[in-house]
């Protein structure tokens, strides 16, 4: 990690995912747009951002790279849900996809395994397709949850 959490704030700012600008940003946060940038910069001992406009910030720009940042400075990964009413998979579809992701794991598993070690561009591999994997599962998990809650 060599970027600090700032760095990584001040960037998504200036290159917001959601298309906002860092005036429009520092607008809905209701601050000056030099005073938004002055918090994220740590080289300015006198302006500190505070940390309940951190998920402000993040719904402003669209960008969750700090929140990655954060858990992967804990040891742990984000995954992403859906939110309820997006999309219109179903839980079959959806079961069907996790099941798909694990065996695109396991191939790649085994691909790797075959020789009996795993190299640099197999362990990349390895590593998006468990993540991906997760994910399908989580949102499985999360689909049958939201229609269990829709039930009660």
């Amino acid at each position: 990690m060599d970027d600090s959490l700032l760095d990584i704030l001040r960037e998504d700012v200036k290159r917001a995912p959601s298309g906002r600008s860092a005036e429009q940003i520092a607008a809905l946060l209701g601050k000056g747009y030099s005073t938004l940038l002055n918090e994220l910069n740590g080289a300015i001992p006198g302006h500190k951002f505070g940390l309940m406009q951190l998920i402000p910030v993040m719904e402003a720009t669209g960008s969750t790279r700090a929140l990655d940042y954060l858990a992967g400075a804990m040891g742990a990964v984000v995954i992403r849900l859906p939110r309820p009413g997006q999309g219109h998979p179903t839980t079959e579809r959806d079961a069907v996809a996790a099941v798909r992701e694990f065996g695109e794991l396991m191939a790649a598993v085994g691909a790797a395994l075959d020789d009996g070690h795993i190299s640099p561009d197999e362990r990349r591999r390895i590593t998006r397709e468990g993540y991906e994997a997760l994910q399908a599962i989580m949102t499985l998990l999360k689909r049958v949850e939201d229609t269990g809650n829709a039930q009660r």
